[in-house]
């Protein structure tokens, strides 16, 4: 099992990445479970950056939603990191299903 980030490292030397470095790692071993998670879609203005929970939190507006709970005109950050946990669980359980 192989956990990267969204920027695999530089493969060009030992495969041809002419179809993406996913491509590659795949053809180098094709029985890999490859998962990729992103922040803000594949596609789209932001689909190559990188997106930490805080991030997503204010940009969809989940802080200001907290804010207008809370009574306040200030944004404020939700006490957890309410899309990590999800994630990771749902990742967590992915993996070994997709080997079976």
């Amino acid at each position: 099992m192989l956990i990267n980030s969204p920027h695999l490292p530089n493969i060009e030397h030992i495969a041809d990445t002419s179809r993406g470095k996913r491509s590659a790692l795949l053809d180098l071993r094709p029985d890999i479970i490859s998962v990729s998670l992103s922040a803000f879609s594949r596609e789209g203005p932001w689909a190559d950056r990188r997106g930490f929970d805080s991030l997503v939190q204010t940009t969809t507006g989940f802080n200001h939603a907290e804010a207008e709970a809370a009574g306040t005109i200030e944004p404020r950050a939700l006490p957890v990191q309410i899309l990590d946990f999800p994630c990771s669980n749902r990742t967590l359980v992915a993996i070994p299903w997709a080997s079976c």
